[in-house]
């Protein structure tokens, strides 16, 4: 059976808990200058990036996916882990004189979030554009469809094209990536894509770069999926759109991962039926994406959950 590829980053990530409101330590009526500082009080070190998220995510649900990413010299101990879950790295290119990418991540008691990146070895990604390429191209008949999830734009973009020449249908899921990408990139790359992921803000974002309505972004590309946090999520089909209720959790502990968590249940629920698409199919992939969402939600870090 044909497998799904995700491309996208691979990271350590530090995750902090603030015990109040970000809100309440801003000064909001300063414009001219922001110096904030924020006294966390709990710390976690967790496997992370995008598309080790996803990968953890599907092997949760007994799928393999094919990882495609870039890691640094710092990569042993994500590797280890990778192998104690059965999910294979062979994909990972290393990147032997940078470190691994590292994302901090601060959590106040609303679910808000800050986020400070360091792309470390993900930086160095254009000179490996022709190697990302052909691992593509080389596994392109055991590949069903990818999805491209946020990553320094280089891989993002040697992804995407790796994908249209080789004829691999792909979710763009541009995330905290959408800066990179200038108005023109990423409309071309929506059409070309049978489908985006995006959260609210992001859907809103896009919306602003593309100058457009919600309307004419739904029908830029077959399926638009929206998540919206503890309303659930959207899917347009086609231009019609599909409700998804969310999976309450038992109790909320950190939202971190949670978007990706979702990802990987839609596409595997989409898998099977991905040759006909209908929006019967599209309904039990949003249920299931909401499914391992809500389980991710309950614990602190990405990859931390019992499988489902």
């Amino acid at each position: 059976m044909a497998k799904i590829l995700v491309s996208g980053s691979i990271a350590y990530d530090y995750l902090y808990t603030f015990p109040g409101i970000f809100q309440d330590q801003l000064m909001l009526s300063s414009k001219d200058a922001l110096s904030v500082a924020f006294n966390v009080t709990g710390k976690t070190v967790n496997f992370g990036g995008c598309a080790g998220n996803i990968a953890f995510n599907a092997k949760s649900l007994g799928e393999d996916f094919i990882l495609l990413g870039i890691a640094g010299k710092d990569f042993k101990e994500y590797r280890e882990w990778m192998s104690q879950n059965d999910i294979e790295t062979n994909g990972v290119i290393i990147e032997d004189k940078e470190y691994t990418a590292q994302a901090s991540v601060v959590t106040d008691q609303k679910g808000q979030q800050i986020t400070v990146f360091y792309e470390g070895a993900a930086a160095k990604s254009a000179k490996y554009a022709a190697k990302i390429k052909k691992a593509i191209k080389s596994q392109k008949d055991d590949i069903s469809f990818a999805i491209v999830s946020p990553n320094n734009r280089d891989f993002m973009m040697a992804s995407i094209e790796a994908c249209v020449e080789n004829q691999i249908p792909f979710f763009f899921d541009p995330g905290q990536a959408m800066p990179l990408f200038k108005p023109e990139e990423l409309l071309e790359i929506v059409k070309k894509s049978i489908g985006v992921f995006l959260n609210e803000y992001e859907f809103d974002l896009l919306a602003q770069k593309l100058k457009i309505g919600d309307e004419q972004l739904h029908k830029l590309t077959r399926i638009t999926v929206v998540t919206l946090g503890k309303k659930g999520s959207n899917i347009w089909f086609n231009g019609n759109e599909i409700n998804i209720k969310p999976v309450k959790p038992e109790n909320i502990v950190d939202p971190t991962g949670c978007g990706d968590a979702y990802r990987a249940g839609f596409l595997i629920g989409i898998q099977e039926g991905f040759a006909k698409l209908t929006p019967e199919v599209l309904e039990r992939a949003g249920n299931l994406g909401s499914k391992v969402a809500s389980t991710c939600l309950q614990v602190s870090g990405t990859q931390n959950h019992a499988a489902i």
